[in-house]
């Protein structure tokens, strides 16, 4: 039997219940309030996607951080077949609009559209999926108003494949 949790406010965490038969039943961001059970039928996507790979959204104006940045995905298992590239905001939202994407990694400073814009629109669209800014953007207020915004997490570059494995790892279920 689960127990509500008795913290102030909302607390999201995974949760496992296993049966009598020992079959596991997995949810991801179970949201308890106080004194109450929200229930939710979202399973564990992480066992469906064993088996098949990582869709990546690149957004970076510069070719060759984008050659840099797919040169570690690739390291790190990624088919090539499995990352979309985009120029600009403007032309990583249309994909984003045209296609399902597991993650998103997206450059600040872009023409066209700026990497906060399209973040923003992104979260108009689907406030779930991971969005990850890489950027030489490391100031306080620029970090805050991202998160402002809905960034799932920021990486600084330079980054090594070692911090974007990491990244990855750590918001997307699908096997890097």
């Amino acid at each position: 039997m689960t127990t509500p949790c008795c913290h102030k406010g909302w607390l999201p965490f995974d949760l496992e219940i296993v049966a009598e038969d020992s079959s596991v039943m997995s949810f991801r961001r179970v949201v308890f309030a106080v004194g109450q059970f929200v229930e939710t039928n979202f399973p564990d996507l992480r066992n469906e996607q064993k088996d098949r790979t990582m869709k990546l959204l690149l957004a970076d104006d510069s070719g060759t951080m984008r050659t840099i940045q797919k040169r570690c995905l690739l390291k790190l298992g990624l088919a090539e077949t499995d990352i979309t590239e985009a120029e600009d905001g403007q032309q990583a939202l249309t994909q984003f609009e045209g296609g399902t994407f597991d993650v998103v990694l997206s450059d600040w400073n872009m023409p066209n559209m700026d990497g906060l814009t399209f973040l923003q629109k992104v979260r108009e669209i689907n406030k779930d999926v991971p969005f990850i800014m890489i950027t030489t953007e490391a100031e306080r207020a620029r970090v805050v108003t991202a998160i402002q915004a809905g960034v799932t997490d920021y990486l600084v570059k330079p980054f090594t494949p070692d911090d974007l494995r990491a990244k990855l790892e750590k918001w997307v279920a699908a096997p890097v």
